[in-house]
């Protein structure tokens, strides 16, 4: 695969954007078969069918550690979770939903997530409300490791 159009065939061909979301959630949906990101306002169009990055929180949702366990099946207490204020993974938002078969569905609106992939390594940054870009700055770290990455397994 040629290194240049990796990042592209992420889905990255422009400036990507960003979703701060609390832990234990962003394991949840790498791990444990979450299958949506549960918000009270709706996703942007231009969002729809891109990858994002994933941020995770400063502050976990402690008050959610023990519903989000019993869903996940395992003591989230007891799981090593991601690092607190660090872009850790990849997802494609496929649309939105305002109903879901899945027991991790509440709220007003479901953001239904696929193709998660955790990043190789963690950069911390300061997360927003919302759908927010990347840092060129940090963006160009993430874009470098990457194809470093996959310079070497070519």
């Amino acid at each position: 695969m040629n290194v240049n159009n990796t990042w592209e065939l992420w889905g990255f061909n422009e400036t990507p954007y960003a979703i701060t979301i609390k832990e234990p959630y962003v394991t949840c949906g790498l791990f444990y078969g979450k299958p949506v990101e549960n918000r009270n306002w709706t996703l942007p169009s231009g969002i729809v069918g891109k990858r994002v990055f994933l941020h995770t929180s400063k502050q976990p949702d402690n008050d959610g550690m023990w519903s989000a366990s019993k869903l996940a099946g395992v003591d989230l207490s007891k799981v090593e979770l991601l690092p607190p204020g660090c872009i850790v993974a990849t997802a494609v938002f496929a649309g939105q939903v305002s109903s879901h078969d899945s027991p991790w569905f509440f709220g007003k609106y479901g953001f239904v997530w696929e193709s998660l992939q955790p990043l190789p390594d963690f950069y911390p940054c300061r997360g927003q409300l919302k759908f927010w870009q990347v840092p060129g700055d940090l963006l160009e770290t993430i874009k470098g490791d990457a194809m470093t990455r996959w310079s070497k397994q070519e």
